[in-house]
């Protein structure tokens, strides 16, 4: 809904040479919900956000500027190989078992990009996410007692800090996972978390 009232905006003011940019947007965002959905919810996603891209991809709003090349690709994969694609996304072993679209690549668009934790895990996961290219804004924990202030350079600060638009990494060894999860959804984060 909200990108069909930004593309009736832009319609209604004649600034239709906006669309690819709202594509590339729309792309970012959708991507997002459906990294977040079961295999089911995936399948009714993807139902309806497919004919949406075919129709963009038929009007010439797919321009290659807006694009990096793992978008560019995906994109196009949806559209024009769209059953194999959506069988691979739709498989139950998670979107990252399907080669060609990995959740990480799609971060670095999207900020800011946190990690739960400061210790060994957070360390290891930061080094991670880096040698991807992910850009990491900060470290969190909810008590900063004992905690150093930075992390190779990316500071650490108290959960009620970060930006709750903020996508969140876990940090964390599986002993403590659990007690995370339940932390950030007391904060309404559990659905910012990505790993």
């Amino acid at each position: 809904n909200e990108t069909a009232e930004m593309a009736r905006f832009l319609r209604e003011r004649g600034l239709e040479k906006f669309f690819p940019h709202l594509v590339r947007t729309k792309f970012i965002s959708y991507t997002w919900t459906l990294v977040r959905l079961d295999a089911a919810g995936r399948r009714k996603f993807l139902s309806r956000w497919v004919p949406e891209l075919r129709e963009e991809f038929m009007a010439g709003s797919f321009v290659r500027s807006c694009w990096d090349e793992y978008g560019w690709q995906f994109i196009h994969r949806l559209v024009l190989d769209t059953e194999r694609a959506a069988a691979e996304i739709c498989a139950g072993g998670g979107l990252s078992a399907m080669p060609a679209f990995d959740p990480v690549r799609m971060l670095p668009g999207l900020s800011p990009v946190y990690i739960y934790g400061a210790g060994k895990r957070a360390l290891s996961v930061l080094r991670g996410l880096r040698g991807r290219g992910v850009a990491v804004a900060a470290l969190v924990v909810t008590d900063l007692a004992g905690n150093p202030c930075n992390v190779e350079g990316v500071p650490v600060i108290p959960l009620d800090r970060m930006d709750r638009d903020g996508l969140i990494y876990l940090g964390v060894s599986g002993k403590y996972e659990g007690e995370v999860r339940r932390a950030l959804t007391e904060r309404w984060l559990s659905n910012n978390i990505v790993g």
